[in-house]
């Protein structure tokens, strides 16, 4: 008996009647593979279909020796469609079947073959490309690679070019710095990417090897995201989140990405009249194979030579969930387009793959009966408790405007789960490599954790979420159960000071108690609790005992010859540093105003030691100052009595980043020789 869609859809719909548990969400056993529906019976069909005569002259195509060459198509969902062609090449604009205006653009893309054409907002781009340039030798009747026109075409070629959707307005061209010949690209919402083979590799090796070639990640229009050589790099190249090449043998014959759509990937294979889609999620799991009818032919022109076939990119467009594809007939000199809604098979897709990826989502998540602080996850972070933020984004709470983190500064991890009623209460913890506090100025790495608490229906839709607590050098967060599960208590510490770290002083919180609880809508309500009080937690480095002076002296090493030199500053022990903020003791923490103690860091050289005085020399570098432009180093002497009583500090050089510089042991020796310290110090050295 023929299935329908509705058969399908009322086939599926005791699914939502089994709880969480009978589903087995959460549990740690590896996840078995999705259900695969294949509806073989019931094929999609076209819902309009659009015929245009290309032996009119007004039709943007190749009316020569390339008879039926377009270079572009792109639909916008609302009745507007583009097509590129022709030559030199014309941007028209059809509503239905009528030209409603059509644009020369002054350019000849005759030997641009992948014709990648996209429209993206307002704009509409499209990439010049040039593979090969080939020319007819007629004595011969054949083709030949023809390097002569290759290289007069470069001014245009390897180009992306821009224009207003609406025709009007200049058009404009950003090269492509690609390094070698093209061989093939994509464009798509939020980006595109090239992939080139250096000039240096022979001629010999094969298409199919990428172990020379060179991956390109641009955004709009022209901007370099990221450059990768080799078959592994090119391969791990993402856009939109989607990888540039995902390996699909598992699911042949589908090897074009045809869009996203309600996060899936829409890969297929069409062939003139027949045709079928898959619509993959963002695992990368099949979830709905689906035969198409009622296809045009698709051999569509592109190439250098008729009959060469039009990309994938091109030939289909997914547009607020209808699939755009279009054809071309060499006998009845038409092209073709047809429009499909997909609708009812994303509808199906959802029903059957959320559940299932959210039962996978789960599996790396502890099951527990209370929520305390271990629940948000480890303290320490194993790569088995890390979330791929791209493969469960629909899963994870979205970063809102009022957030500190901000997308691409975020990593997530796992924590634990428990089941309340009809919902799932989840909690992980979201890393934030730059937290957006202010905090900055004072730290290097100003990491902090969010602790977040989200509920979820059994099927995997987010119902509420909320940050319960940070963690940074700023921050700290204590959670409690409170009651019956999942009511909980949390005091959240925030640092009053951040410069009391870095002047290792002891650190004052103001604490705030808040008591959350979720409501039998999966809601979370948050309650401040009391009024905010005071903390001070004892820095544990001053407990440490101050140093002595003879251990003090124990980190130089003496200087034993009648001369001073830029070797005294050399360090006594390589990579040792004195310790601070023991040596308070014996140096005033008043030496430096530009930089806090903490970021201060002094290198211990040699001493030279008197009838009455101790010369110690130091370099105290800081590399975060905090009103100094930029990095500095002084080149220090510190004088002690015998008694091991501070006397009095010279800097004898201060060196900075930016300073210009060409020999820094002959200028630090001739300070030295120059300064009044120094020479006390040589007279009373050779004194007997």
């Amino acid at each position: 008996m023929k299935k329908t869609f509705i058969g399908y859809l009322l086939a599926l719909i005791p699914l939502s009647s089994y709880s969480c548990l009978q589903a087995g969400i959460g549990d740690n056993t590896p996840e078995k593979e999705y259900q695969t529906i294949l509806m073989e019976n019931d094929s999609l069909r076209p819902t309009r279909k659009w015929t245009f005569r290309y032996d009119d002259k007004n039709f943007p195509c190749d009316h020569g020796a390339y008879d039926g060459t377009i270079k572009g198509f792109d639909a916008d969902g609302k009745g507007h469609f583009y097509i590129l062609g022709g030559e030199p090449v014309r941007l028209a604009c059809f509503i239905g079947e009528n030209m409603e205006w059509s644009r020369d653009l002054g350019l000849s893309m005759r030997h641009c073959q992948n014709a990648l054409f996209k429209i993206v907002n307002d704009s509409i781009y499209f990439i010049n490309e040039v593979k090969y340039i080939y020319s007819y030798d007629k004595e011969n009747s054949t083709y030949f690679k023809d390097e002569a026109k290759f290289i007069s075409y470069q001014d245009e070629a390897n180009s992306i070019f821009r224009i207003h959707k609406s025709g009007k307005g200049k058009l404009e061209r950003f090269p492509l710095h690609i390094d070698g010949e093209y061989l093939e690209g994509k464009l798509r919402d939020n980006g595109f990417y090239v992939v080139a083979r250096p000039d240096n590799v022979p001629d010999s090796v094969s298409l199919d090897d990428r172990s020379h070639d060179i991956g390109y990640l641009f955004t709009y229009p022209n901007k370099l995201q990221n450059k990768v050589s080799g078959g592994n790099g090119i391969a791990k190249l993402r856009l939109d989140g989607i990888p540039v090449f995902i390996d699909l043998e598992n699911n042949p014959p589908y090897t074009g990405f045809y869009g996203k759509t309600d996060n899936f990937l829409i890969y297929g294979s069409i062939d003139y009249d027949i045709g079928s889609i898959a619509i993959i999620d963002t695992i990368y799991r099949t979830i709905t194979k689906h035969p198409i009818s009622g296809l045009p032919r698709l051999d569509a022109t592109t190439g250098w030579f008729p009959g060469g076939a039009l990309c994938s990119d091109n030939t289909t467009v997914i547009v607020n969930k209808h699939l755009y594809a279009i054809g071309y007939d060499n006998i009845k000199m038409t092209y073709t387009i047809v429009e499909y809604d997909l609708s009812p098979i994303l509808h199906l897709a959802h029903a059957t793959a959320q559940p299932s990826a959210f039962r996978t989502f789960l599996s790396g998540f502890k099951k527990c009966s209370q929520i305390n602080l271990s629940s948000f996850g480890e303290k320490i972070i194993s790569d088995s408790a890390l979330i791929d933020g791209n493969m469960y984004a629909r899963f994870l709470p979205p970063i809102q405007d009022n957030c500190l983190c901000e997308q691409y500064n975020v990593f997530w991890q796992k924590g634990s789960y428990m089941e309340c009623g009809g919902f799932i209460t989840v909690m992980l913890k979201r890393h934030c490599q730059d937290y957006k506090d202010g905090n900055s100025q004072y730290f290097i790495e100003n990491l902090v954790t969010d602790y977040m608490l989200v509920t979820y229906s059994c099927d995997g839709e987010i119902l509420d979420f909320k940050t319960v607590g940070h963690d940074g050098r700023a921050y700290f967060t204590r959670i409690a159960p409170k009651g019956q599960a999942p009511n909980f208590l949390v005091e959240q510490g925030s640092l009053d000071d951040c410069t009391s770290i870095l002047r290792y002083q002891d650190l004052t919180y103001t604490v705030r108690t808040y008591e959350y609880n979720v409501s039998p809508d999966g809601k979370i309500k948050e309650r401040t609790t009391g009024t905010a009080q005071k903390e001070t937690i004892k820095n544990p480095e001053n407990d440490r005992a101050p140093i002595r002076f003879e251990e003090f002296m124990s980190y130089f090493k003496k200087w034993e010859k009648p001369y001073v030199n830029d070797s005294l500053f050399i360090p006594s022990t390589p990579h040792t540093d004195l310790p601070f903020p023991e040596c308070f003791s014996l140096i005033p923490d008043t030496l430096d105003c530009g930089c806090w103690p903490r970021d201060l860091q002094w290198t211990p050289g040699r001493y030279i030691e008197s009838k009455e005085r101790y010369f110690f020399f130091v370099t105290k570098g800081c590399m975060t100052p905090h009103r100094a432009p930029s990095p500095y180093a002084d080149y220090m002497v510190l004088e002690f009595s015998k008694d091991g009583i501070f006397k009095e500090a010279s800097n004898i050089f201060h060196a900075t980043d930016d300073s210009d510089i060409e020999d820094l042991p002959l200028a630090l020796t001739l300070r030295l020789k120059r300064s009044l310290d120094s020479a006390l110090i040589e007279e009373n050295y050779r004194k007997p």
